[in-house]
């Protein structure tokens, strides 16, 4: 997993505080309300996400839903 977001403040999330790898470790659902993510073409765009990790039939978790929201009117 390659963190490809990053902090307000222009630095990527460290793996260790990434929510999205948080999420995939405890199997618990987050929300994030102010994040960026960077564009292809370097540009960043603020965006708010629902991170819901899912599991196979012995409950661990396999992956995970990303739902994004551009915030911006």
């Amino acid at each position: 997993h390659q963190p490809r977001g990053a902090h307000p403040a222009e630095h990527a999330h460290p793996v260790a505080s990434c929510p999205i790898h948080v999420a995939l470790h405890t199997g618990d659902a987050r929300r994030v309300a102010h994040d960026v993510v960077r564009c292809a073409d370097g540009s960043r765009v603020p965006v708010e996400y629902a991170i819901s990790p899912y599991g196979d039939a012995a409950g661990a978790v396999i992956g995970a839903i990303v739902q994004l929201r551009d915030p911006r009117p």
